[in-house]
């Protein structure tokens, strides 16, 4: 590890009487010491022991040493106030306990230093780095996200908890609103500060300077803040910031090549379901997948496939860009090469649609040579088979119809498919009108709601018809349809919106029939 001369200054403080260090000084770059030996050449990455006349136009005794960082200019020091950057030790010293006290204050970096770097082997741990930061800076250490969620930290005050920092989800705490503009309209707030530009600012909310850098370019953006809460800043914190920020980005670096293997056991998992070829206890080692990849099996997934207009064409470098373009702009996705297909499964937000998505890619993917199919959204990730089926249909049904488009849905060619193919691909409820699937999806209560909606429909939705047929009360059946209408998104008023659902209900007696077992004899 190399060290600045204001790293040596601060370690070395209860010796020091004086100094001509400036901004200059926090260049890392002194590997070691040695005695001055005149006529020899100094190199600039030693600190040299030398008596304080030579450098000096103080009156001092022999016996006082110094510690110099050399230019790199030889020791016949012409001008040696502009040629070095010296801190003075007390009186009394000798070379040897220079020497000495210097090489303690290495061994108090380096000791910090390689704990540091042992916790990036094996499983990096962004808190435990940052505990090991707070040691030596004395400081509590805060580590926030792009999106200020707080990742990691150290010996947080319980006075910000509340103040400074809330809760988001379970054990997670982010940047309170007023926290969050007090930081971004600081003068010392830039976007582009990088790790090695950590700055200094002061936050006037809360009376306090905040040390901070952002650690890493891209998704590896992060801030890395150190407030002064337990004992004033030296002047080498700005130093320790740095390394301390080039360590969370190396531990996050790992983090990300450890998510790139987990992506691909993923994908070679979801290409295995896709193909039919499954392996022995498939879905343990799916769960195990998703887990580690932060997925539910039950989350909302669309499936989304990109084929090439010109099949003839062989791009292999280029598909594997698409596919990492893709994660670029779907950080929540998985996309892998399947034959000539490039197929990505993206994991949708609770409030995200499948246009919305596809429109983050518009302007991608129009610029291809792909065209685009997509699935309905669905909620168990086993059934991803079925929906790839249901991208790939969308592209063959969409391209006879349409073959300038760039970007076919399933929705939309639905029913046009089951006419030509009935329920040989896919079973009948992938058919459906999506309100319908929801419905079905959602009525888990003694309450038939399907059929309520079914009735009411084929009664072309005369109340009093329809709670004859249902044999209910025309109120009961009021009751039904204003659930119905909570638990799905469709307007009953469209003619073409009541003849899908009724040409679903249709499908659905076809399916149960063809699949009602045989009678015997």
């Amino acid at each position: 590890m190399k060290i600045s001369m204001w790293m040596l200054h601060d370690a070395m403080s209860s010796l020091v009487t004086g100094h001509n260090l400036s901004d200059a000084a926090s260049s890392r770059h002194i590997a070691g010491a040695l005695p001055y030996v005149e006529n020899d050449s100094m190199s600039t990455d030693h600190v040299y022991i030398m008596p304080a006349h030579l450098i000096s136009k103080e009156h001092l005794k022999d016996n006082v040493c110094l510690v110099v960082y050399g230019a790199g200019q030889t020791a016949a020091l012409s001008d040696p106030l502009n040629q070095c950057q010296y801190i003075r030790l007390q009186p009394g010293l000798s070379a040897a306990d220079c020497i000495k006290n210097v090489l303690m204050a290495f061994e108090h970096y380096n000791n910090w230093y390689a704990a540091l770097q042992k916790e990036l082997i094996g499983n990096p741990d962004l808190t435990r780095i940052c505990e090991i930061g707070y040691k030596l800076l004395g400081n509590y250490i805060t580590l926030f996200d792009p999106e200020h969620n707080l990742i990691a930290y150290a010996n947080i005050p319980d006075k910000m908890i509340g103040s400074v920092l809330e809760r988001k989800d379970g054990p997670y705490y982010v940047l309170t609103d007023q926290s969050i503009k007090s930081m971004v309209g600081s003068p010392g707030h830039t976007d582009d500060l990088r790790a090695e530009h950590a700055d200094y600012f002061y936050d006037a909310a809360r009376k306090m300077r905040i040390l901070y850098a952002n650690v890493g370019p891209g998704r590896f953006e992060c801030r890395l803040c150190i407030g002064e809460q337990y004992r004033p800043f030296k002047n080498s914190d700005m130093q320790l910031c740095e390394i301390l920020a080039e360590t969370l980005l190396t531990a996050m670096q790992v983090d990300h090549s450890r998510g790139a293997a987990i992506k691909t056991q993923l994908r070679d998992t979801l290409r295995d379901i896709i193909n039919g070829q499954f392996i022995t206890d498939v879905e343990m080692e799916l769960e195990r997948n998703l887990e580690l990849r932060k997925w539910a099996r039950h989350d909302k997934f669309i499936c989304i496939e990109l084929v090439k207009r010109n099949p003839s064409s062989r791009l292999v470098s280029s598909d594997q860009y698409i596919c990492s373009r893709m994660e670029e702009m779907l950080p929540d996705a998985c996309s892998f090469m399947l034959d000539t297909k490039i197929v990505c499964i993206d994991r949708l937000l609770s409030n995200e649609s499948a246009d919305q998505t596809i429109e983050r890619l518009r302007d991608f993917l129009t610029d291809s040579i792909f065209i685009v199919g997509v699935s309905d959204e669905f909620d168990n990730i086993m059934d991803i088979s079925s929906y790839y089926k249901e991208a790939s249909i969308a592209i063959e049904m969409g391209r006879l119809k349409n073959d300038s488009d760039w970007y076919y849905k399933f929705s939309d060619y639905a029913q046009m498919h089951f006419f030509q193919h009935g329920t040989s691909i896919l079973p009948a409820v992938y058919y459906c009108d999506k309100s319908i699937q929801h419905l079905m999806q959602l009525d888990k209560s003694k309450v038939d709601y399907c059929q309520t909606l079914r009735v009411y429909l084929e009664c072309d939705r005369n109340l009093l018809h329809a709670a004859e047929r249902l044999h209910i009360h025309r109120t009961t059946l009021f009751y039904r349809l204003k659930r119905i209408n909570d638990m799905i998104d469709a307007d009953l008023d469209d003619t073409a919106t009541r003849m899908r659902m009724l040409i679903s209900f249709q499908l659905m007696t076809i399916d149960q029939s063809l699949n009602a077992p045989k009678n015997a004899g």
